[in-house]
């Protein structure tokens, strides 16, 4: 009876990580380039119950130990494209990210392509805090890609080149990863990344004046939280009638030995 009360309590605690990642996703699900996540259970053992009497026992089967969660896992399917209109905006065709650069020299990929030039001329990613992260945007030497001062007419085209003033700035850092390397990446806000590694450059297919959306899907995760809640109650009355067997055994099963 003990042993149930520690099942249903691992189920709890899985199934609330489970809907804490499901919020994630419900709250980002308008954030361009937002990947949704999940949490997989992951069993904590069995063990084999047998039916025993005077004679002999015989097996009725493995009993699960309960499960927990099993770390979060990304869904990197992309989203649908939303047109902007933006001559800086753009969104990847196929696999890959952007890279970008933190002040601080740290490296970062998305899937968000709502670029745009700040007060200095670097292109930067202006949707992770309306620009004040100052995260700028690779080219594909590894080095930001800057604007020249007054240049008009800045767009990006669908090959990833930059363009500014009838001439070419520089080329847009696009970045692949295998499906390893997808999974070892690590969430580092809304819509960025970080990679242990560099991934590989690969030449840019763009969809200029577009943004990727999140490839959430707001109805499939409110149902995903309902099923969730149902689940976390039932535990949750597994525990009430295994408190309840351990009472009737603690005041009855005394009282007639």
């Amino acid at each position: 009876m003990v042993r149930g009360i520690y099942i249903a309590a691992s189920g709890m605690k899985l199934q609330e990580a489970r809907q804490e990642a499901v919020a994630q996703n419900v709250a980002n699900a308008e954030t361009p380039g937002y990947k949704k996540q999940r949490v997989p259970s992951q069993s904590l053992g069995e063990f084999q119950a047998y039916l025993v009497d005077a004679l002999e026992r015989a097996p009725l089967g493995e009993v699960t130990l309960g499960a927990r969660p099993g770390g979060t896992v990304t869904d990197f399917s992309p989203g649908t494209l939303r047109r902007t209109g933006e001559p800086l905006h753009a969104a990847i065709q196929g696999k890959g990210f952007f890279a970008l650069q933190a002040e601080g020299g740290e490296v970062f990929y998305t899937r968000d392509g709502s670029f745009g030039p700040d007060a200095k001329g670097y292109l930067v990613l202006w949707g992770v805090s309306g620009g004040e992260e100052k995260m700028r945007v690779l080219g594909r030497d590894g080095q930001p890609l800057r604007l020249p001062p007054g240049a008009q007419g800045a767009h990006l085209t669908p090959d990833g080149r930059l363009v500014a003033g009838g001439k070419e700035v520089g080329e847009i850092r696009v970045v692949e990863f295998s499906e390893e390397e997808l999974r070892a990446l690590v969430r580092r806000g809304k819509n960025l990344f970080a990679a242990p590694g560099e991934g590989e450059v690969v030449d840019p297919r763009l969809r200029p004046g577009y943004l990727e959306l999140s490839n959430v899907d707001p109805a499939g995760e409110m149902v995903e939280m309902m099923a969730l809640s149902r689940a976390y109650e039932a535990c949750q009355r597994v525990i009430v009638a295994e408190d309840a067997l351990l009472e009737k055994a603690a005041n009855e099963i005394g009282r007639w030995s």
